[in-house]
């Protein structure tokens, strides 16, 4: 008779060691016997209210730019249009509202709001010019927009020379004319003095130079008080 004896190497690899249970292949064990046939995990269940009827997802997300045109268009009046004139002190950066430059849809859909419907108010002190250097592309200048120039601090003649020298070179708009009877002084002599030199025409800019000059020299001796800060 023929004995086999097993060495301890073979013995530790035919008792091979068993994988310990924890709860969670119980937890996974209880899943499985609840499941159907071919069904791999448990459907959600539908959230309903105490009648019956099915509730909102939790947190539901809301787009602006998803509503109906009515509603965003009552929207957009209701935070750009102002019952007063907008100021605007720094023409030659952008003013848009946020809500504008949100991006290309609100841009496109709120900006001629924001222009037709509103009033602006451009300020001039001590007439330095209150227009961009750019008009034809600045928005302020949008043929529909209704805008005001307002006239503040003293009569600066040479800042008045200024603003007219940079018109006469086709590089800024004159000053608008004054739509009330009376008023003040500053926006009358602004717009008579541009249209002194657009009745000038083609005379060199020397010329117009020295007779605006006699202008001023005619004004002061009828006692107008000029600056030249």
């Amino acid at each position: 008779m023929t004995t086999n004896f097993l060495t301890s190497s073979s013995y530790r690899d035919t008792t091979r060691k068993r994988k310990a249970v924890t709860a969670a292949d119980f937890a996974t064990l209880r899943n499985t016997d609840n499941m159907d046939p071919g069904q791999e995990k448990k459907e959600p269940v539908e959230r309903k209210y105490d009648d019956g009827s099915p509730l909102p997802p939790p947190y539901p997300r809301a787009s602006l730019l998803g509503l109906p045109a009515e509603l965003l268009n009552r929207i957009y009046r209701e935070v750009l249009v102002c019952n007063f004139k907008i100021s605007i002190l720094a023409v030659n950066k952008p003013q848009y509202p946020s809500l504008i430059t949100t991006c290309r849809k609100t841009y496109r859909e709120s900006r001629l709001i924001y222009l037709e419907e509103n009033k602006f108010s451009l300020y001039s002190y001590d007439y330095k010019m209150p227009m961009p250097r750019q008009p034809t592309s600045h928005w302020i200048w949008h043929s529909e927009a209704t805008r005001f120039v307002v006239y503040q601090g003293s009569l600066n003649w040479t800042n008045l020379m200024a603003w007219v020298k940079l018109w006469y070179e086709d590089r800024a708009l004159r000053a608008l004319e004054s739509s009330l009877q009376g008023g003040r002084l500053m926006p009358k002599l602004a717009s008579r003095v541009f249209s002194i030199v657009e009745a000038m025409e083609d005379v060199e800019w020397i010329t117009v130079e020295r007779v605006l000059e006699e202008v001023k020299m005619g004004l002061e001796d009828a006692g107008v008080a000029f600056g030249y800060l």
